[in-house]
């Protein structure tokens, strides 16, 4: 799959609020802490919840 590229303007104000969730979701991936069953689960939902494809996320 090839991602697409990222716009270079910015971002409008109902965008940012349809894809905080989504990248406050990831994040947690990011951060240093051991993440549990239920944190996967919760991150899924977020994921599969959203507005995006697979390849978007």
């Amino acid at each position: 799959m090839k991602a697409e590229a990222m716009p270079t303007e910015a971002f409008t104000m109902p965008e940012v609020q349809r894809r905080l969730p989504v990248w406050h979701a990831m994040s947690d991936l990011f951060l240093d802490t051991e993440l549990q069953a239920r944190d996967y689960r919760r991150i899924a939902k977020v994921l599969a919840g959203s507005a995006y494809s697979r390849a978007e996320l």
